[in-house]
């Protein structure tokens, strides 16, 4: 499948990697949705197999054929431990058979515990020959500045519309006039036109925020329906953030405060339900 966007930046990691120069120790941060996670699959894939497209996904979110020097880590009720980074330093402690090089990746890199991100500085400090290690994460102020300071990091921006579009086209077969509706409201994350486009879950979530923002529905009417879905906080939380960023300047005490909600719920051991309620109540 084609990797949506940043043409620019293949080209920079293949010629890295060409010439033996690719660093061992990325952070790729940005806003969510925005092909962090795809770059760095499609970048291991390229490692092991030659090709730079993104591998075809299971819906656990890996690679359909695995790659035998990938690691993929996640969070676990909410965080990543120490025992997962123990993980990851076995993992780049062998050394790789199918291809030059093995590689990490963490997703959500935001909620490694402190433990956990001074034992993955202490590997990006001394890492093993023919091992790259990727932190991906929407908050990079969540890493420590040691950590920051040890990872080289790349910035994922939003895509313009017409990249959303090409990519809806050419790599998912939607027609051109309802990739053109999408992308309007995608802001630039390809990861988010693909759920407006495929996951019905994610349209109605939309369309729930979209009209209590628009005052076709009362908040409780909106409170009410979807804290009785067990829809998942952090969707909601995007989608009203998405929504009211399309007017900053507007809307920027109201986003403050659900920011603020959203970094609670993200970091901290809180109330979610308290706080995507009472989120609401500040629109």
């Amino acid at each position: 499948m084609r990797l949506a966007g940043y043409e620019n930046l293949v080209k920079i990691f293949q010629g890295l990697i060409k010439e033996e120069k690719l660093s061992q120790s990325y952070i790729f941060f940005g806003e969510q949705q925005v092909g962090k996670l795809a770059f760095a699959l499609s970048l291991a894939s390229y490692i092991e197999t030659d090709s730079f497209d993104l591998p075809k996904l299971t819906a656990e979110g890996t690679p359909e054929h695995i790659l035998k020097e990938l690691l993929i880590v996640r969070p676990e009720e909410d965080s990543i431990g120490i025992d997962k980074i123990r993980e990851v330093k076995h993992f780049l402690s062998q050394k790789p058979v199918y291809a030059k090089i093995r590689t990490v990746i963490v997703d959500d890199a935001q909620k490694l515990t402190d433990e956990a991100q001074n034992a993955a500085l202490k590997i990006a400090e001394e890492p093993p020959i023919g091992s790259l290690f990727i932190l991906i994460t929407q908050n990079l102020e969540a890493l420590m500045s040691t950590v920051q300071s040890r990872f080289q990091k790349i910035y994922f921006p939003r895509l313009s519309d017409k990249e959303v579009i090409n990519f809806l086209t050419k790599s998912h077969s939607i027609e051109p006039d309802r990739a053109k509706k999408i992308a309007s409201v995608s802001f630039g994350r390809p990861g988010r036109a693909i759920s407006l486009a495929r996951d019905e879950k994610t349209r109605d979530i939309y369309k729930k925020v979209y009209s209590v923002l628009k005052k076709r529905t009362s908040k409780r009417e909106l409170i009410t329906a979807i804290l009785g879905e067990g829809v998942c906080y952090e969707s909601i939380f995007t989608e009203l953030i998405a929504e009211l960023a399309n007017e900053p300047i507007k809307n920027y005490d109201t986003l403050r405060l659900i920011t603020e909600r959203f970094t609670a719920i993200s970091q901290f051991s809180t109330n979610k339900r308290l706080q995507l309620e009472t989120a609401l109540w500040n629109i």
